[in-house]
């Protein structure tokens, strides 16, 4: 049961209200105090139905999506905030990202040849196969906890030595 804040009243929690349930947990005052639908509003008198009755309409503000140019790629795109770079872009640069720290917590460098030139040569290998739930190349949108329990699972090999790896001429 509420509690009215201007009569005292008690008022139960639920009603049915145009053969609906209505919940009035919330509310501050009892129906008598404030009907339902009948709104104070801007501090005045009047109500919100009588406002709707007069014809003055209040409406929320629609954006609409605006034309930018994306600052990485250069193509034209439309949305409604003020990024200044397209999902596709933004989509990548997030990933690359992703993977310069997944990098850089295995070693930054080849576990076999040590190389370190080119990020995109670099591969996670899974030590044990059995044990992998998914690739990580096509992978890098997931969450960060899901990317680090498949990291905890792999080491960090060059192209060649993955291939290597898997053709049986390097054991790890």
């Amino acid at each position: 049961m509420g509690t009215c804040q201007k009569c005292g009243d008690h008022f139960p929690r639920k009603i049915i209200y145009n053969g609906r349930e209505v919940l009035l947990v919330h509310r501050k005052y009892c129906l008598k105090c404030s009907p339902i639908g009948e709104r104070r509003i801007w501090g005045g008198k009047e109500t919100w139905k009588a406002r709707l009755g007069s014809g003055v309409v209040y409406k929320r503000k629609i954006i609409e999506p605006i034309s930018h140019i994306c600052k990485t790629c250069g193509k034209e795109f439309k949305v409604k905030s003020r990024n200044t770079e397209c999902t596709t872009c933004s989509s990548k640069r997030i990933r690359g990202e992703r993977k310069d720290r997944a990098i850089k917590d295995l070693g930054g460098k080849c576990l076999v040849c040590g190389y370190t030139k080119c990020k995109r040569a670099m591969v996670f290998h899974h030590k044990v196969i059995d044990e992998k739930e998914m690739g990580l190349s096509n992978n890098w949108g997931l969450s960060r906890l899901k990317i680090e329990n498949e990291l905890k699972k792999c080491i960090l090999v060059c192209n060649r030595c993955h291939e290597e790896i898997h053709d049986g001429l390097i054991k790890i």
